[in-house]
């Protein structure tokens, strides 16, 4: 059970990462219009672009796992004052009265 957790919010990491990089790096006028679902989609549709078109040269085994992790690692160095900023953000937002979770 463990396990699956681990994998999911491992490879949750990974999409978010890619993908809120790929909308600060293209999208420069309109970032506040996604949200983190949106960037996990965009992160998860990059990445699968990546592992087909790395299986036409190479089989797709732990090296493209590690090398989309630290790419993700990288990525997240590069733009850790945004993402900060942003994971903080949506906390609040989280536990604030307004959105009636908690």
């Amino acid at each position: 059970m463990f396990v699956i957790l681990f994998c999911f919010l491992a490879t949750s990491f990974i999409f978010a990462i890619l993908g809120k990089s790929f909308v600060l790096q293209f999208d420069k006028t309109k970032q506040d219009n996604y949200t983190f679902t949106d960037s996990f989609f965009i992160g998860l549709c990059l990445a699968g672009s990546f592992l087909n078109i790395w299986s036409l040269f190479l089989p797709t085994n732990f090296f493209s796992l590690l090398f989309l992790s630290f790419l993700s690692c990288f990525l997240l160095y590069i733009n850790f004052k945004i993402l900060k900023k942003e994971f903080l953000n949506n906390i609040k937002w989280f536990y604030s009265e307004k959105n009636g979770f908690i």
